[in-house]
């Protein structure tokens, strides 16, 4: 198909030109449109926005110990970045990760509630309950030997856990 680029009249030009620059800005629009990175609206702090019982339902833990664990391992989890490309600080790497540990919810719901991926809460679960368990030393005690039945008898005292025996 030829074009005939022809013009009998000044204004059929024009009209031609016209035509041209409003392509031109459509197609630049587009190309800057495409360019913008969708950014998530501010997550929720729930440190400030949840009541304590509210705050203990959902993650399991008080604020003030959620606020320690925090402060403890937060060194060792990189500020990632979810498939948006938006970023995960560390204290929301361990609220999304309490909260799966402690709720057992699915982790696409788990992602809904934080806005972020399965994907992302699967990896903050899997960081933060690596740094947790390298403090296994410090906060994990066994009892010793000649104390392990007096231990039996108030696990069952404190929550009727029977059917434990002593090798």
């Amino acid at each position: 198909m030829d074009f005939d680029m022809d013009f009998d009249f000044p204004q059929d030009r024009w009209l031609f030109y016209q035509n041209i620059q409003n392509a031109n800005g459509i197609l630049e629009e587009h190309q800057r449109r495409r360019r913008i990175r969708r950014v998530v609206s501010d997550r929720m702090n729930p440190f400030v926005a949840m009541e304590d019982q509210e705050f203990i339902a959902r993650f399991c833990l008080r604020k003030d110990a959620m606020h320690d664990l925090i402060q403890e391992i937060q060194d060792e989890l990189l500020v990632t970045q979810d498939r948006k490309g938006v970023p995960i600080p560390p204290h929301l790497q361990v609220l999304i990760a309490v909260a799966s540990m402690g709720n057992g919810s699915y982790q696409i719901v788990q992602g809904d509630c934080f806005s972020v991926s399965q994907t992302s809460v699967s990896r903050c679960v899997a960081r933060v309950s690596r740094a947790i368990a390298r403090r296994r030393e410090t906060y994990v005690k066994f009892p010793e030997a000649n104390a392990t039945r007096q231990t039996v008898d108030d696990f069952y005292a404190i929550a009727g856990m029977p059917g434990y025996t002593i090798p």
